[in-house]
């Protein structure tokens, strides 16, 4: 149940671009781990792709939003 209901939250948001959904949607796993259900979104899509009209990139632990003076280097990194 906890599985199909983000399942559904992701093919219903408005925030995310349609080629992406299927792609997560298409790539996620649920491994046991210590007995416990998780829930993995692997990605390599090969463009940046924006959630909520904005562009985040990760660092170690944190997804940090990248301002806008940022975004070409953004792309630059998917050349």
């Amino acid at each position: 149940m906890f599985i199909q209901k983000n399942k559904r939250k992701i093919k219903n948001s408005k925030l995310i671009e349609e080629d992406y959904k299927k792609h997560i949607l298409e790539n996620m796993r649920t491994p046991l781990l210590y007995g416990r259900q998780l829930i993995v979104f692997e990605t390599d899509f090969d463009e940046p792709v924006q959630y909520d009209s904005k562009y985040y990139e990760r660092e170690f632990t944190d997804v940090v939003e990248i301002p806008t003076s940022e975004i070409r280097k953004l792309f630059k990194k998917f050349k």
